[in-house]
């Protein structure tokens, strides 16, 4: 169930997202844990470097983990999911 819910949400994001993807590395299989963090844009800056505003994504080996705030919308839940699969922009 949680498999669909996560493709539907980056669908859903994918669809609207304003950026454009190029899919830098074939992952079809990944694990993918999402965080809540209170302040995003710091706690991502301190990991990737300056550049973030609603969340990021950071890979681990076969382990993706993103980051946002409490209360992201399903777009930016998408946007960090589709990270988690390859994607980059």
């Amino acid at each position: 169930m949680m498999r669909i819910v996560l493709v539907v949400l980056c669908l859903t994001a994918c669809a609207i997202d304003p950026y454009q993807w190029e899919r830098v590395e074939a992952i079809e299989t990944t694990r993918v844990t999402w965080r809540q963090v209170d302040n995003v844009i710091s706690h991502c800056s301190a990991i990737l470097g300056p550049g973030f505003w609603g969340g990021c994504a950071v890979w681990n080996e076969n382990e993706c983990t993103f980051f946002t705030a409490s209360d992201p919308s399903v777009e930016l839940i998408g946007h960090e999911v589709k990270h988690c699969f390859g994607y980059r922009h």
